[in-house]
């Protein structure tokens, strides 16, 4: 992908496909500049060193690399626990509920996505598939983040994302995740 300057939503682009964006698309920055009628373009990083992936074999393909344990690696206890609580909360709700660990997330499906967790050492951030006005009327208590609308557009529909640092009221985040498995699933 060719761009005229850095752009910083890429990074989060990578980070959430990691299986597509991430290994097969490299970024360049070309820059011309013009004067005396003469032209110059410039790209960053040299095209030699862009280094090219060769494609998983079908062997490394079906291998599963990425496991909820390498999510909750370096992660505090208090962490982990919410993490649990909430999976087990979401498989009481419907046991076919799959959790789908990728390289930076670990999303909640059944038919279609309907949660994004990202475990961080000390938080998790949850995007829930629902409208930002949908989530302020039922979560109170922690912080929820507003999405831009191309991040929007790039989880494939309204969400908003709320973090968890510890376990307190986390029924009303559990409640929120059932609303948004019933919205994706009808």
């Amino acid at each position: 992908m060719i761009l005229d300057d850095s752009k910083p939503e890429m990074q989060e682009v990578f980070e959430t496909y990691t299986d597509t964006w991430d290994k097969m698309v490299k970024v360049e920055i070309m820059k011309q500049y013009t004067a005396d009628g003469k032209t110059i373009f410039t790209i960053n990083p040299d095209f030699e060193e862009i280094g090219f992936v060769e494609p998983p074999t079908e062997e490394e393909e079906t291998e599963e690399r990425y496991t909820e344990n390498y999510h909750l690696e370096d992660v505090e206890k208090d962490i982990a626990t919410v993490y649990e609580k909430v999976k087990n909360a979401m498989l009481q709700l419907d046991s076919s509920i799959k959790i789908n660990p990728q390289k930076y997330y670990i999303s909640l499906r059944k038919s279609k996505n309907f949660a994004y967790i990202m475990v961080r050492r000390r938080k998790m951030h949850i995007i829930v598939m629902l409208p930002y006005e949908v989530g302020n009327s039922l979560i109170k208590k922690h912080k929820l983040t507003q999405l831009s609308q191309g991040i929007q557009d790039f989880y494939n529909g309204q969400c908003f994302q709320v973090t968890l640092e510890n376990e307190d009221d986390l029924e009303e985040v559990i409640k929120t995740l059932e609303e948004a498995y019933k919205q994706q699933n009808r």
